[in-house]
């Protein structure tokens, strides 16, 4: 999973900016698709930091709250599992067959989950 900075969704991001509603930069989630099975992600998870916890070049754990002035948030790949994501998209509902945690936990605002399908 990429993050994307920027006012415009553009580089096949799921459709949801997740800074929506709150004063910081246009943040996009962009999923990384691979017809290799044995490198599928297996899930996704919610960090969050007083601080970074990432190279801030590396795409796929840029802030999600970018801008803010809150907590730093990462969505966190997993590999683990046996079972592959098939499907994404961010919800304001927890749905799917898995989801993380609210996004947006502690910031007040909208309920937000990162939710997946599998294989």
């Amino acid at each position: 999973m990429w993050v994307n900075y920027g006012q415009y969704n553009n580089h096949s991001c799921l459709l949801e900016d997740i800074n929506a509603g709150f004063k910081g930069e246009f943040v996009y989630l962009r999923p990384e698709y691979t017809p290799i099975y044995t490198q599928a992600a297996t899930g996704f998870h919610v960090v969050t930091a007083d601080g970074p916890l990432y190279d801030k070049n590396d795409p796929a754990h840029w802030d999600l709250a970018k801008g803010t002035g809150g907590k730093y948030r990462y969505i966190v790949t997993e590999y683990s599992g046996h079972r592959k994501v098939n499907n994404v998209w961010l919800s304001e509902q927890a749905q799917g067959e898995r989801h993380t945690s609210d996004i947006n936990s502690g910031r007040g605002g909208r309920y937000l989950y990162l939710c997946w399908n599998f294989a």
